[in-house]
């Protein structure tokens, strides 16, 4: 079977579940759903200026969620199916990345098996239909490993950059993240430390440095703006 065909049936399997939820049992947008959908269609509507927001006190310190529904609809349309496609999408998208995780660490079979268990699982199908924060957070947290992985596998800067990029949007879509870039980086120098094969190189102390430091930089300057900005 190419190498192709597994990762792109586990992306299908969980479009197709994804969409068969939306279909015969899509979530009211009510509670959470309503404030996070209220958020997105006022950046829409208002240029995405985030501080003369109705919505700032809801999502000063994590507003990548509203932003991106606030994108959805400007591309779009005011559609909320159109949010919850792209969210299908993107779990779709973690499916992948779950293969992919699997395979490196166990082999084809075991990472064919791993997708096809997050295609099928229905709360992973059931999910993107709400217009909560998860759908992202799930997302760019596998994204984040997966790249920090590749990182340490390649010692590629431009994968760095873009693993601290991912890391920042996960921060600025909850802050509890705001450490996971530290964390990574240190969980990996200290595989690094144990596997005799691994030579810790300048490129791959430049790449830690940046995972770890650049969502802290990130996250410390948007707060920093908001307070100089935000209305009395």
């Amino acid at each position: 079977m190419s190498s192709y065909v597994k990762p792109l049936t586990c992306f299908l399997i969980a479009v197709l579940m994804g969409i068969v939820f939306l279909i015969f049992k899509t979530p009211p947008v009510r509670r959470d759903s309503a404030g996070w959908r209220a958020a997105g269609v006022e950046l829409s509507e208002n240029g995405f200026d985030l501080v003369s927001s109705r919505s700032f006190k809801l999502i000063a310190l994590r507003p990548a969620y509203p932003v991106f529904v606030g994108i959805c609809y400007t591309v779009f349309g005011k559609h909320d199916n159109a949010v919850r496609i792209v969210q299908v999408l993107l779990s779709a998208f973690v499916a992948v990345l779950v293969y992919s995780f699997a395979r490196r660490y166990y082999g084809e079979n075991i990472g064919f098996i791993a997708g096809l268990l997050y295609s099928f699982c229905m709360t992973c199908a059931h999910y993107p239909g709400f217009f909560l924060t998860d759908n992202l957070i799930v997302f760019l947290f596998v994204l984040s490993c997966w790249l920090a992985m590749k990182v340490f596998d390649t010692r590629s800067i431009p994968l760095s950059i873009c693993a601290a990029i991912s890391l920042s949007v996960l921060t600025f879509t909850k802050g509890v993240f705001l450490f996971l870039g530290a964390f990574v980086a240190l969980m990996l120098v200290g595989f690094c430390a144990k596997k005799d094969s691994c030579k810790f190189d300048t490129r791959l102390t430049v790449a830690m440095i940046m995972i770890a430091f650049l969502p802290m930089i990130f996250f410390s300057g948007w707060v920093y703006h908001i307070n100089k900005r935000s209305p009395e």
